[in-house]
């Protein structure tokens, strides 16, 4: 599977390639997302800062080499090397029906490398083609990648059918013709 790292999971699809809005770079573990340049600052909230007051910290990672380039808290919140952060771009204005797409990363100290480090986590994208849900996922910490199918219904009653499937990269997909995407999804069905 492909190891995307953090400047790339930054730098690619900055819009959704099915409707071009803008995608911004959002985490459920973060108060406050910043990129800027080859910089990616976080504020996170945590009820474990030591400074009286004070619930959020900051700090600023390289995005090209995940080395921290500046905190204002690296002395005072000494498990700022034991989280693990999850950053994602999903698209709002696609939802999830009848478009979708996503893509999440992991952010981490390494400590065997002493610096922060970066692994893609999960990506999926969805479309719908003749009253027919078809959804992509890979999932980079099971290392599996899977192909759901709708039965047709509304997304509501639907059921999906699920086949594994090789990983392939979303590069592969011309995301601005559905017909080229049904039907490489057709011949992934006939290998699967």
């Amino acid at each position: 599977m492909n190891n995307m790292n953090l400047k790339q999971f930054i730098d690619e699809y900055k819009n959704c390639p099915f409707c071009h809005h803008s995608l911004d770079v959002s985490s459920n573990q973060a108060h406050k997302i910043l990129v800027a340049k080859n910089k990616i600052t976080i504020s996170m909230k945590s009820d474990y800062f030591v400074e009286p007051n004070l619930d959020v910290f900051e700090f600023s990672l390289s995005i090209i080499n995940g080395n921290i380039l500046y905190t204002n808290s690296a002395n005072q919140f000494v498990s700022l090397y034991d989280l693990n952060i999850f950053l994602q771009k999903d698209c709002t204005w696609c939802a999830v029906y009848p478009n979708s797409f996503s893509r999440s990363i992991n952010i981490f100290y390494d400590r065997t490398k002493s610096s922060f480090s970066s692994e893609p986590y999960m990506e999926h994208f969805g479309f719908t083609y003749d009253d027919i849900q078809y959804i992509i996922i890979n999932n980079y910490n099971t290392r599996a990648s899977s192909l759901l199918t709708s039965n047709g219904n509304t997304l509501k009653k639907a059921t999906f059918r699920s086949v594994k499937i090789p990983y392939i990269p979303f590069e592969k997909f011309d995301f601005s013709n559905k017909e080229k995407i049904f039907s490489k999804i057709n011949s992934i069905l006939l290998l699967a």
